[in-house]
C-alpha cells in the first residue's frame, strides 16, 4: 500500500469553493490505495493547480492590460491637452501681434499724416514769404525811383 498523503494546492482565490479546496476536503483523511490511484489523485492536484496559478496569471495580465490601456488614455489625453494649450497660445499672441501690427500701422498713418500736414504749412510760409518779397521787391524799385528833397542841415556848411 502507498501512504500518500494529498496535500491541499495553494488556493489563489480565499473562497472554500475553489476545486482544489474540493479535492481537500474529500480527501483530507483517505489514502490511496492502490499506485494508480494516488498517481490519479496527484494529476487532480497538480491539474487543479495549474489551472488555478493560469487564471490567476489571466487575470493579472488582463488587469496589466488595462492598466496599460488606461495608461495610454491617460497620457495621450493629457499631450492633446498640452497641445491644445500650446495652440490656445499661439492663436492668442498671433491675435496680440495683429493687434500690435494694427496699432503700429495706425500709428504710422498718423505720423505720415502730421509729416503731410507740416509740409503743407511749410509750402504756405515759402509761398507767403516768396509774396512778401516780391511785394517788398516791388516796394523797394518804387522806392529806388523816388527821391526825398531834404533841406541842407546847419552842418552841411
Amino acid at each position: 500500500f502507498f501512504f500518500l498523503m494529498i496535500r491541499r494546492p495553494p488556493r489563489s482565490t480565499q473562497s472554500r469553493s475553489s476545486a482544489a479546496s474540493d479535492v481537500y476536503k474529500r480527501q483530507q483523511y483517505k489514502h490511496a490505495s492502490t499506485r494508480e490511484a494516488a498517481q490519479e489523485e496527484l494529476l487532480i492536484c497538480l491539474g487543479l493547480t495549474l489551472k488555478d496559478r493560469l487564471q490567476s496569471l489571466w487575470r493579472e495580465r488582463k488587469s496589466e492590460e488595462v492598466i496599460k490601456k488606461l495608461f495610454l488614455k491617460i497620457s495621450s489625453s493629457c499631450i492633446i491637452l498640452q497641445i491644445q494649450n500650446e495652440l490656445q497660445d499661439k492663436y492668442i499672441r498671433l491675435g496680440h501681434k495683429t493687434v500690435i501690427e494694427e496699432y503700429l500701422n495706425d500709428t504710422e498713418a498718423a505720423i505720415e499724416q502730421k509729416k503731410e500736414k507740416l509740409k503743407k504749412k511749410r509750402n504756405k510760409k515759402k509761398e507767403r514769404k516768396k509774396k512778401g518779397q516780391k511785394q517788398n521787391g516791388d516796394n523797394q524799385s518804387n522806392t529806388d525811383s523816388c527821391l526825398l528833397y531834404t533841406s541842407p542841415s546847419p552842418r552841411d556848411s
